[in-house]
């Protein structure tokens, strides 16, 4: 596993072992407030089997530099994130929270985007919602980060979480207080400007957008509008219960799973739909 900079963001890669599905690349985004690490497990449950990359975004967790000087600078971070996995024939997103927005844009104009795993949903904020997020970047600025460690990232958890899993409430605030306080202000700002996504340009793209069943954000009604936004896309939509806003960490196995499953059932998409275009060349 190789940890260059790129493009002044923070990025590990892992190569599949012999056997693996190299003509597939995952890429993993994390949200507003964490970094990479987020898919740790999830990452190291695959990478045997599927090239990986995960990148820290502009102006979040260990990227160098100021902040995002607008949402579409985390697009072009995964723009940059694909290129540096290499010419794969598919490759799939996996995004949480900001990073699902993020995911999304980029599906929008990346036809080789197959597929997307999306944890804790989020649609493109409308201008009602512009002043919450200008209210989390003041609290950064003036209270600082364990303010918001406190306010935004333990009271994004589940109650099961904060009494029975004190390793990821830990890990959430580390997550939080490991951000620099006016670069992730400049991070608020930049959500509350981004807009809504278009499509997938494949028409083939399948998408699962995983909730937890106590997560004030992405609601029932959040992930209605994400599917909303996707459609033709065919899309799933999984609950996992004693978990919020933070899937990946309050519930990993669980995550790991949805994740195995999605793999497993775009890479037998794929074989039938190969099998079918061998076949009908071989009756001409």
């Amino acid at each position: 596993m190789s940890n260059p900079v790129l493009s002044g963001n923070f990025i590990e890669t892992s190569t599949p072992k012999p056997g693996g599905c190299p003509s597939t690349g995952v890429v993993f985004i994390h949200g507003l407030g964490g970094n990479s690490n987020v898919y740790f497990p999830l990452r190291s449950a695959i990478q045997s089997e599927y090239p990986t990359v995960s990148i820290d975004l502009t102006g979040l967790g260990r990227s160098n530099g100021t902040g995002p000087q607008g949402f579409g600078d985390w697009i072009i971070d995964v723009e940059n994130a694909i290129a540096e996995l290499g010419e794969f024939e598919s490759v799939i997103l996996v995004g949480h929270s900001l990073g699902t927005l993020v995911a999304r844009h980029v599906a929008a104009q990346e036809p080789r985007v197959k597929g997307m795993v999306l944890f804790a949903p989020i649609a493109g904020p409308d201008v009602s919602q512009r002043p919450a997020f200008a209210a989390r970047a003041a609290t950064a600025r003036t209270h600082g980060m364990v303010r918001v460690a406190h306010d935004f990232g333990l009271a994004a958890l589940s109650q099961h979480t904060l009494n029975t899993r004190p390793l990821a409430v830990t890990l959430v605030r580390e997550f939080l207080m490991g951000q620099d306080a006016d670069r992730y202000a400049e991070c608020c700002v930049a959500i509350g400007e981004a807009g809504e996504a278009n499509p997938p340009e494949a028409p083939d793209c399948s998408v699962i957008l995983v909730r937890g069943a106590e997560d004030a954000i992405s609601t029932t009604q959040e992930v209605a509008a994400c599917e909303a936004a996707l459609r033709p896309a065919h899309t799933e939509t999984v609950v996992l219960k004693n978990v919020a806003h933070w899937p990946t960490v309050e519930d990993p196995e669980s995550s790991i799973a949805v994740l195995q499953r999605f793999l497993a059932e775009t890479a037998a998409r794929t074989a039938t739909s190969t099998h079918h275009v061998t076949s009908g060349l071989e009756r001409h």
